[in-house]
C-alpha cells in the first residue's frame, strides 16, 4: 500500500491511468451545474414560481461546490492536496478563481447550523422563509430573507448574505469546456 501511495504522490496525486474518471467527474458536475442553470433561465422566464426558481439556481451552486472540492479538496491528506493542484494547474485555475471562495458552497451545505445561529440572533423585522425572487435593492430593508434570488445582478442572498454567483456560472463553462476538450485529448490533463 506504501507503495500505491508513493507512486501517486510521485504522479501528483493522480496516476495517468485515472486521469479520465476525474475528468469525467468534472465533466458531471459542470453539466448539472450548467443544466439548473438553465432550467432557471426557463422558469425565470416562464414566470414560474419563486421556489421552483430558487431551488434550480440552488441545485446549480450545489454542483459548482462539487467542482470546488474537485479542484480545492476539503481536506488535507496528501494525495487530494496534490491532486487539486494537479488539476488546478492542468485546467489554469488561480487563486483568483471564483470557485475557490467556499464561503456559498459553506453557507448551502450547513443551512441548517447557519439557521440556528441566525434564529439565535433574534433577526428583528418581517421574516420571509419561502423563496423570493427579485432585485435585492428592491426589497425594504425591515424584511428579512432566507433565499433571495436577484438575476439580475447574479447575487443569491441566503439568510442576509449577500453572494455573487454570476462569475460562478462564467467559470464551470470555461471548465466544463477544458474538460471536454482534455477527454477528446486521450483523456489526459
Amino acid at each position: 500500500m506504501d507503495d500505491i501511495n508513493s507512486e501517486i504522490k510521485n504522479q501528483g496525486g493522480i496516476l495517468p491511468i485515472f486521469e479520465a474518471f476525474y475528468l469525467e467527474s468534472i465533466v458531471y458536475a459542470a453539466e448539472r451545474a450548467l443544466s439548473a442553470f438553465n432550467r432557471f433561465d426557463e422558469a425565470y422566464a416562464r414566470g414560474d414560481q419563486d421556489n421552483l426558481a430558487v431551488a434550480n439556481v440552488q441545485e446549480a451552486l450545489t454542483h459548482t461546490g462539487e467542482l470546488s472540492r474537485i479542484f480545492w479538496p476539503s481536506r488535507d491528506n496528501g494525495i487530494s492536496s496534490d491532486r487539486g493542484e494537479k488539476l488546478r494547474q492542468a485546467f489554469g485555475l488561480g487563486d483568483d478563481s471564483p470557485l475557490k471562495n467556499r464561503s456559498l458552497r459553506d453557507t448551502l451545505e450547513h443551512f441548517d447550523e447557519r439557521l440556528d445561529i441566525y434564529l439565535k440572533q433574534f433577526p428583528v423585522g418581517q421574516i420571509i422563509p419561502s423563496s423570493i425572487v427579485g432585485m435585492i435593492s428592491a426589497i425594504p430593508k425591515p424584511i428579512r430573507a432566507f433565499r433571495l434570488l436577484d438575476p439580475h445582478n447574479s447575487t443569491f442572498v441566503v439568510l442576509d448574505e449577500v453572494y455573487e454567483f454570476g462569475s460562478l456560472r462564467d467559470s464551470t463553462k470555461n471548465i466544463l469546456q477544458k474538460a471536454r476538450e482534455k477527454l477528446e485529448n486521450r483523456a489526459r490533463l
